[in-house]
């Protein structure tokens, strides 16, 4: 599992509400990460984004669902009252079913899309940006995410896992409860 799989997983912390042209995301107040959960078209729509009630040092995700395009509004987003350049401590997660991400002006925060091709049209993009493609003419300015979010552990997949457990009755054979069963099958063949 992928970052973005895993990221998008998680559930929500925070509410969102969308109400006349702008997207309005409260968080829980608490904790080292807020993670909301928004729909393209409401993103796409929103003329401002404002982020309230989040801890000062914590990392804010948001996962955005829905399929297809998704063009951003370039409008101005706000965490905690702040205008300032937040592409260091929050995070756009675009489902895998998104194919292609417009920026339609300036960015500030960072992109998690590695499914889609973004296309940028003017204006800066403060923030990190993984994605399947980049085209376009933004001007990228350095402004890492760093914020802490979880990272997914690895799963054992079901050949790693059935090989375990095979191993493991092999083993188990020459020894213990199963070498009665294994002695009991080898006469009942003999007979």
């Amino acid at each position: 599992m992928n970052e973005s799989s895993y990221l998008y997983r998680l559930a929500p912390t925070g509410s969102a509400v969308f109400s006349f042209g702008n997207l309005y995301l409260t968080g829980s107040g608490t904790g080292s990460m807020e993670i909301f959960q928004i729909d393209a078209l409401q993103m796409s729509n929103a003329s401002t984004l404002n982020i309230a009630n989040v801890a000062s040092d914590a990392a804010v995700v948001i996962n955005v669902a829905g399929s297809g395009s998704v063009l951003t509004g370039g409008g101005q987003l706000q965490l905690n009252g702040s205008t300032a350049h937040t592409g260091n401590d929050v995070l756009f997660n675009f489902a895998s079913s998104i194919s292609s991400i417009s920026l339609n002006n300036g960015f500030d925060a960072s992109i998690l899309a590695p499914n889609a091709n973004v296309v940028g049209s003017y204006g800066e993009f403060n923030g990190d940006l993984v994605a399947a493609g980049y085209t376009g003419s933004n001007q990228f300015q350095i402004n890492p995410f760093d914020a802490a979010v979880p990272t997914p552990t690895a799963e054992p997949n079901s050949f790693n896992l059935i090989a375990g457990v095979a191993l493991t009755i092999i083993g188990m054979w020459g020894r213990g409860p199963l070498k009665s069963l294994g002695a009991s099958f080898k006469r009942a063949k003999s007979k």
